[in-house]
This record gives structure tokens, sequence and C-alpha cells, in this order.
């Protein structure tokens, strides 16, 4: 790195780093995280966007995107584990604040995202046809679907190194850049996907295969960007080719932060996959459809939710990370209470509206009194649950932000697959609860989750760069 180009490169980090390290805590995080909500909600419609206009071909094509989705979602979230260790890594070093460090580990961590996802891709390429067969799926669907499936993972090492981008972008202090190019990135998939799946203008009619198309070009034409702006100088930080080789001590602190990230998530997707199976079963006893219908309702409110929070974690994890690595314990500490309280007054104010307007909001979404009764009931007891559940999201950020993450995956593990599956098989069938163990069960399993995520937090044991500290040990 040329003198000029090491000045360049320190004037836009410090620029980052002073918004991040030196700012008033809850002001940061709520400027970090404004964008990152936007983000979130621009990565959700991806796969919308293909079933709005593969329903226009009838329901079967319709239903391809939402096949692909669960078996993607497993392989992906197991990447994006291993891809998450890149937010305490990078924050870390970031706050403390050696440029060459800096330029060096972002290039390694984005070589290493690559390597990941051609290792993930592979895997889901060869096992799409297994992962159909599981799902059901049969005749043509089951060919449409698989073949949906393995243009997904193909493009798997592309959505890696955006993802991690999006991440390292993040933890540097940028969550403006990200956005936009997300944004953009759907609104090509937007255009493209008329044109491909019904063969518009000078373009063959693929139908499924065409949707899928169409997403991978976009995110193509999306890595493609990023790499043009960093070799031109990402807030000063270049990317070198030579330097993206991943070395054996990055991969160790990766697998070791990554791992137990990527565990907390597949369990969490396959928990709720698991709960399905019981919901569904219990509408098949009952002659219904309520109770699914009712979770479906929950489940996307949560997600609207899911949004909000992990746009404050995210940027929070940002403070965190920066602030440890810069020996800043006591702004870390105000980072983390800042984000307690905007996660429990996000999370308070949705169960306060879901106790007394929660039949209203299940009208919104359905017209059947049944399952409107049912979504109220699921409605109440999930917000019942909310208020302790902060503490449960709060530890997943620090987790992230710190590296030291092996509690909060116990603790995810012991909410769904100790107490809330058992749980939810018990009340429902043992004690004929039906659909309300269920609802039960999954209060309670948030609300215990969110206790000893609380003690845990309150032991201040988490106050440690673990990230840093393993890249300096290995």
């Amino acid at each position: 790195m040329t003198e000029a180009t090491k000045q360049c490169t320190e004037r836009g980090l410090q620029d980052l780093r002073q918004q991040v390290l030196e700012a008033p805590v809850t002001i940061t995080i709520l400027k970090l995280s404004a964008p990152l909500m936007l983000g979130n909600l621009v990565s959700s419609l991806y796969w919308l966007i293909d079933a709005f206009w593969l329903g226009l071909l009838g329901v079967e094509e319709f239903s391809v995107p939402t096949l692909a989705y669960y078996p993607f979602l497993i392989v992906y979230t197991a990447l994006v584990g291993f891809l998450t260790a890149a937010v305490s890594l990078v924050s870390q070093i970031t706050g403390r604040g050696n440029v060459d460090e800096i330029v060096e580990t972002v290039n390694k961590v984005l070589g290493a995202s690559i390597l990941a996802g051609l290792m993930f891709g592979l895997a889901g390429f060869v096992l799409s046809p297994l992962f159909v067969r599981l799902i059901g799926a049969s005749g043509e669907m089951a060919i449409s679907a698989t073949t949906y499936l393995r243009l997904q993972f193909i493009a798997l090492p592309v959505a890696a190194f955006t993802y991690t981008f999006r991440y390292v972008a993040s933890s540097l202090g940028d969550t403006r850049t990200p956005m936009i190019l997300m944004t953009v990135s759907m609104l090509i998939n937007i255009v493209l996907d008329p044109f491909l799946i019904f063969g518009l203008w000078i373009f063959p009619r693929l139908e499924v295969l065409g949707a899928a198309i169409a997403t991978v070009v976009a995110k193509s034409l999306t890595a493609i960007v990023i790499v043009v702006m960093l070799r031109r100088g990402f807030h000063g930080v270049r990317l070198h080719p030579k330097m993206m080789l991943p070395s054996r001590r990055i991969l160790k602190v990766m697998i070791s932060v990554g791992t137990p990230l990527g565990i907390n998530m597949s369990v969490q997707h396959v928990s709720e996959y698991i709960l399905v199976g019981i919901i569904t079963r219990i509408d098949m006893m009952l002659g219904t459809v309520a109770a699914i219908a009712a979770y479906t309702i929950g489940f996307r409110i949560l997600d609207v939710l899911r949004s909000i929070v992990a746009a404050l974690s995210q940027a929070a994890a940002a403070v965190i990370g920066q602030s440890l690595g810069a020996g800043l314990r006591d702004r870390a500490e105000t980072a983390v209470a800042s984000l307690t309280w905007m996660v429990f007054i996000t999370l308070v104010t949705a169960a306060i509206l879901l106790a007394v307007k929660g039949y209203n909001i299940a009208g919104l979404f359905i017209d059947n009194p049944a399952a409107i009764m049912e979504a109220w009931q699921y409605l109440f007891l999930l917000g019942l649950s909310l208020p302790l559940f902060t503490f449960f999201l709060v530890a997943w950020s620090i987790g992230v932000a710190t590296g030291k993450n092996q509690i909060p995956t116990y603790i995810a593990v012991i909410r769904t697959i100790g107490i809330r599956l058992p749980l939810a098989y018990t009340l429902a069938f043992i004690l004929g609860m039906t659909s309300l163990g269920v609802w039960i069960a999954i209060a309670i399993s948030n609300m215990i989750a969110g206790l000893l995520s609380a003690l845990w937090i309150v032991k201040g044991k988490w106050l440690e760069a673990e990230a840093l500290r393993k890249y300096q040990k290995s």
C-alpha cells in the first residue's frame, strides 16, 4: 500500500470510526438502523416477487418458490451463521484502528465468504432433488422446484459475497450503501421477471426457470457493482485479489465464532417446520384450518417485528464491536443498554396492540370468524411473552457483536428443542388442549429464554472482544 493510498484509507475509515465511537450512542444506533430496516424489507421481497409473477401462470407454478424456499433457507441460514462471524471480527479490528489490519481482514473475510458459498452451494445443488422429495413434491412440480432450487444454489457464492459485504459495511459504520445496492438489485429483479417468465420482447418464455434466472442475474450484477466499488475504494478500503485468499487464521476464527450462530439459526428454522407439522395435525384432527391460519398471521406480524429488531441489533453490534475493539467497555455497555430499551419499547408497544387490537388485526388478514378468534387467542398470548423476549433478542445481538455466542446458542436450543416442541406436543395432544396448548408453549418458551438471557446479560461476562482475542491468539 503506497503512502498516498494509506492516507486516503485512513481518512475514510477514520470518518466512519468517529461516527460510531464518538457520537451519542442512541443516536448512532438509530441512524445506522434506519437503512437496515429498509434493507431487511427489500431482502424479504425477493421471494414474494417471484411468487407474484409465477402466480399468474397457475397454482403449481405459484407454489414453486414456496417449495424451494424452505430447503434453501436451511442451507442458507447455516451459511449465514458462518458469515455473521464477520460482524464481530471486522467491527472489533476496526475499533482497534490499524488500517493495514482492517484492509487485510476485509479482503480475507470476503474471500472466505466466496469459498464458503461455493462449498454450501455445491452441497445444496447435489441435494436439491432429495430436498424436493422430502417436501413431498412430485411430477412436473418436483422438476420445476428442483430446477429453481438448483439455480439458487448455483448463485450462492454470489449471494454469500454480497451478504458478507453488507455485514462488513455495517461493521465499518456504513449501512446506507448496502441498502441502496439491495434496492437496485430488487428493482432489476422486478423488471426482468415478466420478460423472462412470460417471454416478452426478445426473451424466450422460461416460466419458473425465468424467475430463478432473473434473481441470479440481479444478484450477480449487484456483486459486480460491489467489486468495482471495492476496487476503486470503499471508504478507503480496496479489494486486493491476492489478499483475498483466506488465511488459516481467519478461517479458524470464523468457524469458531460462526458455527454456534449457524447452529442457532438452523435449529430455529427446523423447529419452526416441526411446529407447523404439529399445528397442521391439530387442524386435521379438528377438520379445520383455523390453527395454521392463526400461526401464519402471527408469523407475518413477527416478521415485521424481526425486521425492526434485527436492524436495531445489527446497528448496535457495530457500536458494541468497535467499542470493545477500541477498549471502550463503558460505551459497549451503554450500547447494550440503549439497544435493550429500544427493543423493549418496540415489543411492549406491539404487545399492547396485540392485546387490545389483536382481533381486529387478525381480521385484516382473513375473513373467517373461527380463524380470527384463533388468531386473536394466539396473538394475545404471544404479546404477553414479548417484553421478556427482549432479553433473548439482545443476547443474540451481543453474541454477534462480541463473538461470545455459545450461551445465547444454548439458550436458543433450550427454547425450541428443549421447551417449545415437547411442551407443545404434550399440551396439544396428551392433555388435549389442541392449538391453545401450542400457543401457551410458544409464550412460555419465549419467557423462559428471556429470563435466562437476562441473567447472562446482567452477569456481564460477555464484555470482551472475543473474536479479536481469538484472532490474536491463532
